[in-house]
């Protein structure tokens, strides 16, 4: 009889996993606007200039991206020469990374405030691509333009930010539009979040990612997708960090994380990385108790197919059946 293990792990090969032929076509397709935005203001000396080192973020950059899919982030950096760091209505003592010019095209869009409106730097983004992709479907994503590639049933998110370098830490960051129909800005280190992952996946034997892309799999099949793939993400961290062994099966390591995170989404969700501040205000107060809700009914599930301790791997398998669906098996 399957094991829990292999039926997870089948679930995840054969349902989960990125095949070959999406990531050739994701890497074909963000590379090809990357050079687009790159070289735009060669023929357009308005467009905002960038320097080097734009790059894949999220959860498909970090390894825990499920199928389909559906959008890849992009970060591109613009020069930021002529720029001051302001927050909280302070300058901060640090560097916008730039090509040190002294005719930046970016800074004829400061306004009357001689503030720079992370509105008024999508909506450049969202001119440029939809002059380059005019049959695509184009629009502001909060903080991202998201360019929709119907031949490929996906999308590129582009995000456009500065890379900011303090002269009193060793920590640099990224500004990325605040989103939500603000001028502001807001502070994160996607590279920082990989650095974490790749630490907790390290120290539960390689097993964390998969872990984490079934979670995914929960909350679209069982939570109704109420809760961000990077809110998830993080209270995953969050709850292996504290871990005090290393996990040895996905089993496993599904069972700890539902018995440890509830208190977790009930509360506040701050930044792993310390950059930036609480990471769930955008989930409302019905979304959270239906997702501790769901959570409870998870552990119900689990409780039962492990009665006791003397459950045998039909029953165990039956339970995970009730949480994952018909793809289980």
């Amino acid at each position: 009889m399957t094991t829990v293990n292999q039926a997870l792990d089948d679930l995840l090969v054969n349902h989960l996993t990125l095949n070959e032929s999406e990531i050739a076509r994701g890497s074909k397709s963000h590379n090809y606007i990357r050079d687009v935005l790159i070289n735009k203001n060669k023929y357009d000396n308005i467009f905002p200039l960038f320097v080097d080192g734009d790059f894949l973020s999220g959860s498909y950059a970090r390894g825990t991206k499920i199928h389909p899919l559906d959008d890849i982030d992009v970060l591109m950096i613009m020069d930021g020469s002529g720029l001051s760091v302001i927050k909280n209505g302070n300058i901060v003592d640090a560097e916008v990374r730039g090509n040190q010019l002294t005719s930046n095209p970016i800074l004829q869009y400061l306004g009357q405030d001689n503030l720079l409106s992370s509105r008024t730097v999508l909506n450049l983004f969202e001119s440029a691509m939809k002059q380059t992709h005019p049959e695509s479907k184009i629009h502001k994503d909060g903080q991202a333009i998201n360019l929709w590639l119907e031949s490929y049933s996906f999308g590129i998110d582009i995000v456009p930010c500065f890379h900011i370098i303090p002269k009193d830490s060793p920590q640099d960051y990224y500004f990325i539009p605040k989103g939500g129909n603000t001028d502001g800005w807001t502070s994160t280190n996607p590279k920082v979040d990989e650095q974490i992952s790749d630490y907790i996946h390290k120290k539960h034997n390689e097993q964390f990612k998969g872990i984490v892309r079934l979670l995914k799999y929960w909350n679209r099949v069982f939570n109704n997708e109420r809760i961000r793939s990077y809110h998830l993400e993080t209270i995953a961290w969050y709850v292996f960090h504290d871990h005090e062994s290393s996990v040895s099966s996905y089993e496993e390591g599904l069972i700890y994380f539902f018995r440890q995170c509830r208190s977790l989404f009930a509360s506040l969700c701050p930044d792993a990385t310390q950059i930036g501040g609480n990471i769930d205000t955008y989930l409302s107060i019905n979304d959270r108790n239906e997702t501790l809700s769901n959570i409870d009914a998870t552990n119900t599930i689990i409780n039962n197919g492990y009665l006791l301790g003397m459950a045998n791997d039909q029953k165990r398998l039956a339970a995970w059946k009730q949480i994952f669906g018909d793809e289980f098996n």
